[in-house]
């Protein structure tokens, strides 16, 4: 039994011996590249992608191009406030060098993964190449589950869709006793905007007709112009003249006489 333990501890020295003098460390299993995965291969290329915020993206998470895998994210870390992830892509993935990325989850509660897409709001140009870097003007990220229920929350407890209950026992208020005549203006609504639709071929003519009267103005403003100022030495005269009771027709004027007689 001593001879046991004592060849356990010479074995876990030696290991200890072994691993200290190769210099390796040992981060977990997120370290331990998976054989056969994609974009581990001598062939492939890395590309620095920069995301103001990874969430739970961890290193040997799968990379994307229209949800096909073709590489895998082999390190994260962060300069300043910005989270610099570097993948690696498989040799004969061709991209553009304006190639777009993004954060996304594999279903409602899963992994998280990078999507690298071709742009769609710009033309393609270039090739995504080996030490290239997709800025944060190029990358955006999905939203969490815990933040669209945190928002859902926000807008029922918070938010004004609480007030609806307060405008509907508002209205049964103010409608209490006045069915009747609710349904009788609603009614006579009803007849207004038939009436309206009836004539809209002839509503339709007038605007149009006062859009062709409202070009023309403009072209004829001179016109307009001189018209009036040739009718305003007139105006005085016309004020000056008698009533026009002395200018009535023939046969006209006695019969006012006799009517003014009579009264």
């Amino acid at each position: 039994m001593m001879r046991r333990r004592r060849t356990a501890a010479w074995l876990s020295a030696l290991v200890a011996t072994v691993l200290l003098a190769s210099g390796c460390k040992f981060n977990g299993a997120a370290s331990i590249p998976l054989p056969g995965g994609e974009g581990t291969g001598k062939d492939a290329y890395r590309v620095t992608v920069e995301f103001t915020d990874v969430l739970d993206l961890v290193p040997q998470s799968a990379v994307k191009v229209d949800d096909v895998t073709v590489g895998s994210v082999e390190s994260i870390d962060l300069k300043g406030f910005t989270a610099r992830v570097v993948v690696r892509v498989k040799k004969q993935v061709d991209l553009p060098g304006n190639a777009r990325a993004s954060l996304r989850q594999t279903s409602l509660l899963g992994e998280k993964f990078v999507s690298l897409d071709r742009p769609t709001q710009e033309a393609a140009t270039g090739r995504l190449r080996d030490g290239d870097t997709i800025g944060l003007d190029r990358t955006t990220r999905g939203a969490e589950i815990e933040e669209v229920l945190g928002a859902l929350s926000l807008v029922l407890n918070g938010g004004s869709l609480e007030q609806i209950q307060v405008i509907n026992r508002e209205l049964v208020l103010a409608l209490k006793g006045r069915e009747g005549k609710v349904r009788d203006l609603l009614t006579q609504l009803d007849t207004f905007v038939g009436g309206l639709d009836s004539q809209k071929q002839d509503i339709v003519r007038a605007l149009d007709g006062m859009d062709r009267l409202t070009a023309r103005l403009p072209a004829q403003r001179t016109s307009v112009s001189s018209s009036l100022t040739a009718l305003s030495p007139a105006a005085p005269v016309l004020a000056c003249q008698p009533s026009l009771r002395t200018h009535a027709p023939p046969g006209l004027a006695p019969r006012a006489e006799a009517d003014r007689s009579a009264l």
